[in-house]
């Protein structure tokens, strides 16, 4: 039995067609992880995906799980991380427990699967170098984690700063929530989801960025105020590849080494081609996965009542932007 479980979010359409591209990929190529527990998981009310896609689910052993009373935001679509953050806590029994992004592809097993032990951490994930990251000698967002912390009860100020390896720099902890674990003998769920809905409801965002990365920065006062032990996932077994990165030379170096890859917007249609030809040269099994992931018919045609729905969460969400007070 694997000492891992893992969750990640599903809905009808595009998602569906990069979650099973990111399962595969896992249960092929993931070593340890490809034997966890896997919850593909609905966090807001909406059309099923398609009968292909849950076919697929089965076929990987794959859980589809439906359930929306946990998501208290559904207009705000990284409200699903957290109500999935809550859900694994309260179904899973292994120590550990894993969510994962999408818009990730595995090329191999990580290298922390085999050695991190609950014992001597608590949470393992990738620093995030960008905004609002606070990097040593810039004082750009000082003011906005200074409010993160007083309406997380938190004290940040004495945060050290830590070394980032790729791109070189110092910073203090901020961490991508794409791809993260968790010491399940912790209140990690329950503090992160309540971190992050006080940081919603203050309506206090960034002044670069926007409000779009609460579902990160509800990390940092999480683990301040449980006192958790983290490291540092390693660039290797978390490698970002936005589509800027795709001609420099840093990342494209520990492309060759790298387990698992955060592609983002990479594979939209102006990148798609030069980021999977870079995948593909690295591991060439990964064009037979690409291309069967593309042939999954997906549940893209909602109901009248779904689509309205959906504009009603726009507007929502619009809404919600306009009245957020940028620092």
């Amino acid at each position: 039995m694997s000492d891992y479980s893992i969750i990640c979010a599903i809905e009808a359409g595009r998602l569906e067609t990069q979650t099973i591209l990111m399962l595969n990929t896992l249960k092929r190529f993931g070593g340890a992880l490809s034997s966890a527990r896997v919850i593909a998981f609905q966090g807001r009310q909406g059309p099923r995906i398609s009968a292909a896609t849950e076919q697929v689910l089965k076929d990987l052993g794959v859980e589809y799980v439906v359930s929306t009373q946990d998501n208290r935001a559904p207009w705000f679509n990284y409200t699903n991380k957290i109500a999935a953050v809550e859900y694994a806590q309260k179904t899973f029994t292994t120590p550990w427990r894993m969510w994962l992004d999408s818009d990730i592809v595995f090329l191999s097993e990580p290298s922390f699967v085999k050695m991190l032990k609950p014992y001597d951490c608590d949470f393992l994930a990738r620093f995030e170098y960008t905004a609002p990251a606070e990097h040593a000698g810039e004082t750009v967002h000082a003011e906005y984690w200074r409010q993160i912390a007083r309406i997380c009860s938190v004290d940040l100020a004495a945060t050290p700063y830590e070394q980032l390896d790729l791109p070189a720099t110092s910073m203090k902890p901020y961490f991508n929530s794409g791809f993260m674990v968790w010491n399940a003998n912790t209140d990690f769920a329950e503090t992160y989801a309540k971190n992050f809905y006080r940081i919603l409801a203050a309506r206090v965002t960034p002044k670069t960025t926007g409000p779009w990365f609460a579902d990160q920065v509800a990390l940092t006062p999480t683990i301040a105020a449980l006192r958790l032990r983290h490291r540092m996932m390693t660039s290797e077994d978390h490698l970002m590849l936005f589509a800027y990165h795709l001609a420099d030379r840093a990342f494209l170096d520990r492309l060759p080494s790298a387990s698992a890859v955060h592609y983002s917007k990479s594979r939209d249609p102006a990148s798609r081609q030069d980021f999977d030809a870079l995948v593909v040269a690295q591991v060439p099994q990964m064009q037979e996965i690409f291309d069967a992931a593309e042939r999954i018919p997906t549940n893209s045609l909602p109901s009248m009542p779904e689509r309205a729905r959906t504009v009603w969460r726009r507007a929502r969400q619009k809404l919600y932007v306009k009245t957020c007070r940028p620092v």
